[in-house]
């Protein structure tokens, strides 16, 4: 006797069980059968009827279920950024793209815990790391690490990581869209005029606030981490991105961009030589240069003094005044071997040690910018802040420190407070009280990295003079409600009112 064959599905009998199988329960996502399962997972009517599925409606099948279930990334305000491991069938949920790191989303890849950004835009940014595939996997893993840490759940003007996914092997963060980083508000937005407006002059004091403080929560993330101390390593303009508000100006700076973040503990927070920073010009910070230096919250500090530095050029002057103060100092440096506008100097003396300062260049740009009739008394105050608590070359006795990141967000706060009491304090156009006197650099004597040495053998250093000498008035600190002692610990300590 021959065993009859079972009969076989047409293409309508299959979609029409698979519509029936999602009725009972199967949600969008759950949608999808592995190909070689597919004629007996269906419904139990497929196994009890001992029916059997032909190859073009399962391979037809196989194909359109993707097509129907994009992949849909889910996170909750209070949770971190989930990490889905794809395969190269899944649809990702981009109605359209633009450039590679734009993408058009829809409603459900967002998330919250964004501050006061603006959703209200469809796109979404997605990042995609580059290297080699084990780099790829550790430099993914640390960065995904460190965003989930430290983003918007934790300091508004911190980015937010939505979410990660790899597939085979490709790894990718997908954030909120921001339109510009700093470089181009710069450029295109923040003119000379529009602080002449006390709300413009609110919303440049809100966000030097802010940015400070998501640093702040960078280094000492107290609520998250105790007992852990972190450190950002990169920031600079291209790093800070500009969300759209409600707000009257419209702009919201958030700092991106953890790559090269890290968090230690007390023991190991100091741990990173300097001289393993790249060769680059622009805001390196000098330890680099110096044996014993290391990348630590410290550097930090000096990078956003510089970036703070710059915003005051723009705003006070635009893009010229700017670029006339990169041009100022912009001068020879031994490191890299030629002219760059680093902010520091470094001299040789007498019998082959070495000093470091300030710029004298850099100074001057300080000066020109007090002494500029539409420096407001806040951009005055903020320039002090900076050249007397950031931009400072560091000692080994530790009588020259930088500031703390907590200390600068109190003095910072408090500034931007004097802002909101008084009108006159933003937008006041008048010379300075006092004549601005042309300070001389402070000069520290250093010894050199190995690298730093190697490069000084191989190229003339300049020589010039400095002298060690206090560069705030003790009178101004009391008046910005702090004092600086002659010593201190990592960062330095500020006698600051309670």
């Amino acid at each position: 006797m021959i065993k009859a064959s079972p009969p076989e599905l047409s293409s309508d009998d299959l979609w029409e069980l698979v519509h029936d199988h999602k009725v009972e329960g199967l949600k969008d996502d759950q949608s999808y059968w592995p190909l070689s399962t597919l004629g007996r997972c269906l419904t139990p009517e497929v196994v009890s009827r001992s029916l059997t599925v032909p190859e073009g409606p399962k391979n037809a099948f196989d194909r359109w279920q993707w097509r129907f279930c994009p992949h849909v990334f889910r996170r909750s305000e209070l949770e971190a950024a989930p990490h889905s491991r794809l395969g190269t069938k899944h649809i990702l949920p981009w109605i359209s793209h633009g450039p590679v790191s734009k993408r058009v989303a829809e409603d459900d890849t967002r998330g919250g815990a964004f501050g006061d950004l603006d959703l209200k835009a469809e796109f979404v940014a997605v990042k995609k790391l580059r290297g080699g595939r084990e780099d790829k996997f550790r430099q993914a893993q640390r960065e995904a690490d460190q965003l989930r840490l430290f983003d918007g759940r934790l300091h508004s003007h911190l980015v937010t990581l939505l979410a990660t996914y790899e597939i085979e092997g490709e790894y990718f963060f997908i954030f909120p869209y921001a339109e510009h980083n700093l470089e181009y508000l710069w450029d295109e937005e923040v003119q000379p005029k529009d602080m002449q407006d006390a709300a413009t002059v609110r919303w440049l004091s809100r966000q030097i606030c802010g940015l400070v403080g998501a640093m702040a929560q960078i280094h000492e993330p107290r609520k998250i981490a105790p007992g852990k101390y972190g450190r950002h390593g990169d920031i600079k303009p291209d790093n800070i991105l500009c969300y759209r508000t409600h707000r009257s100006y419209g702009w919201h700076l958030v700092i991106s961009d953890l790559g090269v973040s890290a968090l230690n503990s007390e023991d190991s927070r100091s741990n990173v030589p300097g001289e393993a920073v790249p060769e680059i010009p622009g805001y390196r910070p000098p330890e680099c240069d110096v044996r014993g230096g290391s990348i630590n919250r410290l550097f930090d500090v000096w990078t956003m003094g510089c970036l703070i530095f710059e915003m005051l050029a723009q705003v006070v002057g635009g893009m010229t005044l700017r670029d006339e103060f990169d041009h100022k100092r912009t001068t020879f440096f031994m490191i890299g071997g030629g002219r760059t506008n680093v902010f520091y100097d470094l001299v040789e003396l007498e019998g082959g040690s070495f000093r470091q300062s300030v710029k004298a260049e850099v100074l001057q740009c300080f000066d020109t910018l007090r002494a500029d009739d539409r420096s407001s008394q806040y951009i005055r105050d903020v320039l002090t802040v900076i050249e007397d608590q950031m931009m400072v070359i560091l000692r080994k006795d530790k009588t020259l420190v930088r500031s703390t990141s907590n200390e600068l967000v109190k003095m910072f706060e408090n500034l931007h407070n004097k802002c909101q009491q008084n009108e006159e304090y933003c937008i006041s156009l008048s010379p300075p009280s006092l004549p601005i006197a042309t300070k001389e650099p402070i000069a520290v004597l250093v010894e050199l990295n190995k690298r730093s040495l190697n490069q000084v053998q191989k190229r003339p250093v300049q020589k010039r003079s400095g002298q060690e000498k206090n560069s705030m008035d003790a009178s101004k600190m009391k008046e910005l409600g702090f004092v600086k002692p002659q010593g201190g610990t990592d960062g330095g300590q500020l006698g600051i009112p309670g």
